[in-house]
């Protein structure tokens, strides 16, 4: 009767050990050049290396990788004293070769991509009020969609889209946002525009509310829940910090901060979160890897 169970324990394993064993590219800058084989190329985000022979060569200052390996998210950048690092050496230092100058700092960011207060966190990542996310039809009401709970930060600006309810005619929305439990109307808005901006006084009065959006022409409307993410205090106080140094960069020429700090975002599910500071940073930004990174995010 345990055999299954070592079976099981054994895959777990297994799956685990080959995880361990390979380098994750989550995101490259500058240039970074990798030898596989003899063959030199350069280095691409989404790409995985296994063979320990391989070498990353960081050309210069502006030269950075953010890696994942096993389940740690690391950064890898150049240095004046080593600029070549082997896949082995990378998989078996630890973290000994991974460089930045607020570590402390780092390791605090990273760990909010392994931290969940609930299991809900998960779930709101599949739902979004635009044509890219998980909605569903009421039942027997298909003029009536309905897409379930989405969270914001508190006190964190937020963007919302209901792109999926645009017409080929002229579409003129109707936005409302009702208290959850007495129905009392907090505020409602008439829209040309298929998505909304909005400030932080809502979320700051209220911890959850409900969303209705109704397009006038077609009759068909969207709705659900918005409701304030609980988070842990020393987490809260490190996305604001990365939200402030992404923001400061923003307003010059990089990407690094932002884009870890949209990735944060999307992590715990704050899409609307994300949303507004992709909007943000799309418009102020003149880098262009951010912004080949926002258009694909």
């Amino acid at each position: 009767m345990k055999k299954p169970k070592i079976l099981i324990l054994l895959l777990l394993m297994i799956s685990f050990t080959t995880f361990s064993q390979e380098i994750f590219i989550k995101e490259c800058w500058g240039k970074v050049l990798v030898t596989t084989k003899g063959e030199t190329k350069s280095v691409k985000k989404y790409e995985v290396y296994k063979d320990k022979l391989t070498v990353f060569n960081f050309v210069d200052n502006d030269s950075k990788l953010w890696v994942r390996i096993g389940d740690d998210l690391q950064i890898i950048k150049y240095s004046a004293t080593k600029s070549k690092f082997s896949v082995n050496e990378l998989l078996t230092a630890g973290k000994s070769y991974s460089f930045h100058e607020e570590d402390d700092f780092m390791d605090k960011v990273f760990s909010l991509f392994s931290s969940h207060e609930s299991d809900e966190t998960a779930k709101v990542s599949n739902m979004m009020l635009s044509p890219y996310g998980g909605v569903d039809r009421a039942d027997n009401d298909e003029d009536r969609i309905n897409f379930g709970t989405l969270q914001i930060m508190e006190g964190m600006p937020f963007l919302l889209d209901w792109g999926i309810l645009q017409n080929d005619s002229v579409s003129v929305y109707e936005v409302i946002f009702t208290d959850e439990n007495t129905d009392e109307n907090i505020e409602s808005k008439i829209r040309l525009e298929s998505y909304l901006i909005y400030d932080t006084t809502i979320s700051n009065r209220r911890s959850s509310f409900i969303l209705n959006v109704l397009e006038k022409n077609s009759g068909v409307s969207i709705k659900g829940k918005i409701e304030t993410y609980r988070i842990r205090r020393k987490d809260r106080e490190t996305l604001w910090k990365l939200r402030d140094l992404a923001v400061e960069e923003s307003e010059k020429n990089g990407s690094f901060y932002q884009i870890i700090f949209i990735d944060a975002l999307m992590n715990k599910g704050l899409i609307c979160n994300a949303a507004y500071y992709k909007y943000l940073f799309n418009i102020t930004t003149k880098d262009q890897q951010l912004k080949e990174y926002l258009k694909n995010k």
